[in-house]
C-alpha cells in the first residue's frame, strides 16, 4: 500500500514538473513574438510612410525577408510589419 502511495506521488511530481517546463517556454516564446511584432510596427509604419511620400500615392509592395526557419520574433515581426505598414501607407494619405 505503502509503494502504491509513493509511486503515485512520484508520478503527480514528474507531471507538474513537465508542466511548469512547459508553461516557462510558452511564456519565452511569446516574449519573443510580441517584442519582433512590436519593432515590425515601428519599421513597417516608417516603411509605409515612407513609401507613400516617394511614390505620389501609387501603391507599393515591400519584400519580405523570410528566413527558412523563423524564430518567434521573426514571426511577430512579419505580423507586426503588415500591420504597420499598411498603418504608415494610410497615416501618409494614400490608401492600397
Amino acid at each position: 500500500m505503502k509503494s502504491k502511495i509513493s509511486r503515485t506521488i512520484a508520478i503527480l511530481l514528474l507531471v507538474c514538473f513537465l508542466v511548469s517546463v512547459t508553461v516557462a517556454v510558452v511564456s519565452a516564446n511569446q516574449k519573443d513574438y510580441s517584442r519582433g511584432y512590436r519593432q515590425g510596427l515601428k519599421d513597417g509604419y516608417d516603411m509605409g510612410f515612407k513609401a507613400c511620400k516617394e511614390e505620389g500615392g501609387k501603391q507599393v509592395h515591400y519584400h519580405k525577408n523570410r528566413a527558412l526557419a523563423p524564430t518567434d520574433y521573426d514571426t511577430g515581426y512579419e505580423d507586426g510589419l503588415d500591420i504597420g505598414y499598411r498603418r504608415g501607407y494610410e497615416a501618409a494619405g494614400c490608401s492600397l
